[in-house]
């Protein structure tokens, strides 16, 4: 998985909702392009407030791109 790629997962138009799973096991579910913030080498998820409308988050995830082994859409959005 590359920056490039997760970022057209981000932009795509209409957005699919997808997950990303990492080297240790962690799932993380981006329900809206706002949620995720992708750079060169790096991504930041935002953990989506559990009170607020999205994007609004409640904490930040940083992860290294080589970090993320696998993404898949999900067939609807989790909230």
């Amino acid at each position: 998985m590359s920056s490039k790629d997760l970022n057209e997962l981000k932009w795509q138009r209409p957005f699919k909702p997808f997950r990303v799973k990492t080297v240790n096991d962690e799932v993380f579910h981006i329900t809206h392009p706002g949620l995720i913030l992708v750079g060169s080498q790096d991504v930041n998820i935002g953990i989506p407030h559990p009170t607020e409308t999205l994007p609004s988050v409640s904490d930040v995830i940083w992860l290294g791109v080589e970090d993320i082994v696998e993404v898949e859409f999900i067939e609807s959005a989790i909230t």
